[in-house]
């Protein structure tokens, strides 16, 4: 089974429309079979209005402000959770992440909302909430615990500051920091975009049991040496293999990352499978990056794509 373990539906403040059905079509023609579907980061209560962005932030002199109304991503979360149940089907099954802002969601809200969705992880980005993991509560901690979620965050580095609003939040999202405050509180996480290539915190995700790196989208992240510790030069080969020679095999989960997985202007990538195949030749490692891995990280995920589960999901 290949298992798509983060990718975005919605219409986002930047970035434009990420289309539930043009994602179908992508992960038909990629070859995957289950994915973990979540809102964009800058996500719009209106198609095609950027006013109407579910919330704002700056990020100053490291003091962040933030803009809108209280759990901003709720009522997209419950939509979006209730268009993956009409859509998912036996030839792809989705699932689900709600979007969480650590500084503007209630507590009981997002309680609530993971009691009412039976989501498979959480998602925090970043860039959506202009946070890191130093804006997440103990109560927080305590509800994740309670519904023993594993939390896939965006993970990021900047060596030279293009963007001062921006440096602040890249370097504040560091994958080290990510890593330190998973293990100190217990929760499984998973260090998106190939962890920046960060050879200490590949080594901290070696010997963890709350760690896993997902190494989406390979062409895009390989493509600003800027924001990487070991530069690619665009070079998806070489990201790839660095992941391959400096983690183990079992702890490294495939994501698509639709739609952020092209760059402006290009027709959709259908070939990100491909490309693992052909640095991880050994069939086991295809298998364990592709879906196992994620599988075993992610229990619940077993039992939606897999188990008794599925029979409850409308067809």
């Amino acid at each position: 089974m290949i298992v798509d373990g983060h990718s975005h539906i919605g219409w986002d403040s930047h970035h434009g429309n990420s289309d539930i059905d043009n994602y179908i079509k992508f992960a038909q023609d990629s070859g995957i079979d289950a994915a973990i579907l979540m809102l964009v980061l800058a996500p719009c209560h209106v198609k095609g209005d950027p006013s109407t962005v579910a919330c704002r932030w700056t990020y100053e002199n490291g003091r962040a402000e933030y803009y809108g109304n209280k759990n901003p991503f709720r009522r997209l979360n419950y939509e979006l959770y209730e268009t993956i149940l009409r859509k998912t089907s036996d030839s792809l099954r989705l699932s689900f992440a709600p979007y969480f802002h650590p500084r503007m969601d209630e507590p009981e809200a997002f309680d609530q909302l993971l009691c009412e969705t039976s989501p498979i992880a959480i998602k925090i980005h970043a860039f959506g909430c202009g946070i890191g993991p130093e804006h997440i509560d103990p109560e927080f901690v305590e509800i994740i615990h309670k519904h023993d979620l594993p939390v896939i965050v965006h993970t990021s580095f900047e060596r030279i500051n293009q963007n001062p609003k921006m440096h602040e939040i890249r370097n504040l999202n560091n994958p080290i920091y990510w890593a330190d405050f998973f293990e100190r509180n217990r929760i499984r996480g998973v260090l998106n975009h190939g962890a920046t290539l960060d050879l200490k915190t590949f080594k901290k995700v070696n010997s963890s049991d709350y760690l896993m790196v997902a190494l989406g989208p390979d062409r895009i992240t390989c493509s600003n040496d800027n924001r990487l510790r070991i530069p690619c030069c665009g070079d998806w080969r070489k990201y790839l293999t660095l992941l391959r020679d400096h983690l183990d095999t079992s702890k490294i989960i495939y994501d698509a990352d639709f739609n952020w997985n092209v760059f402006v202007g290009e027709p959709m990538d259908t070939s990100s499978v491909d490309r693992v195949r052909e640095i991880f030749t050994a069939p086991s490692d295809q298998a364990a990056i592709l879906g196992e891995n994620l599988l075993r990280f992610m229990p619940r995920a077993r039992t939606v794509f897999v188990g008794k589960e599925r029979d409850k999901m409308p067809r």
